[in-house]
Parts: structure tokens; sequence; C-alpha cells
């Protein structure tokens, strides 16, 4: 099977340690690309989400009333591209000759948020 999960509990110790993340990683871009973003793809969220709340200060825990949800959504999104564009740049170098979309995850991936 070539699909990947990814279960985190707690996002991290800040901020996010009352958000859980849960993803399924499809393999249609191929086994390497689904285990790369079930390891990696919540990272580059909470770095995400992390430069959004900058200004709110202190909070210690943050619950999704606190966040405005286009900001959050947005933050989410240029995660997700951000790490899609490292991953085909690291991909078209280390594999030249192979069409780069073939390493793309943007459409093979279910995620929640909680």
């Amino acid at each position: 099977m070539e699909d990947a999960h990814a279960t985190v509990l707690k996002l991290d110790d800040h901020r996010w340690s009352s958000w859980s993340y849960f993803g399924i990683f499809d393999g249609h871009a191929g086994f390497r690309t689904a285990v790369k973003s079930a390891e990696k793809l919540h990272t580059r969220i909470v770095s995400s989400l992390n430069g959004l709340v900058q200004e709110t200060g202190n909070i210690k825990s943050l619950t999704s009333s606190q966040l405005d949800f286009n900001k959050f959504e947005m933050a989410i999104k240029d995660a997700y591209f951000k790490f899609d564009n490292e991953w085909r740049e690291e991909n078209r170098n280390n594999n030249p000759g192979i069409r780069n979309e073939k390493f793309s995850f943007r459409k093979n991936l279910i995620k929640v948020i909680i």
C-alpha cells in the first residue's frame, strides 16, 4: 500500500497544545511523497499558524473563536503550497528527467485539524 497517515494529538507545547491533527496521504504521487507529507506537513502548518498569531502576544493556548477564520484558512493553504513547492524542488534536483507533477501531493490528501 502506498498510503501514509499522521496522527498528532498535540500540535505543540504552546499555543496549539489543545489542537490535534490527523492526515491521510494517498500514494498516487508515490510512496515517498505520502510518507514525507505525513512526517512534515503538520510542522509546516504549525509554523504558518504561528506566523498568523504572532501579534496576539503570550496567549498560552488558542481556541478557534480567537482566530479570524479567513486568515486561518490562508495560513493553512500557504503551508500546503510552500511544502508542495519545497518537495517538488527537492525531487527536481534529485530526479532529473522525471516530470515534477508526479511528486506533487496537493490532490492526494485528506486532513483534519481539531
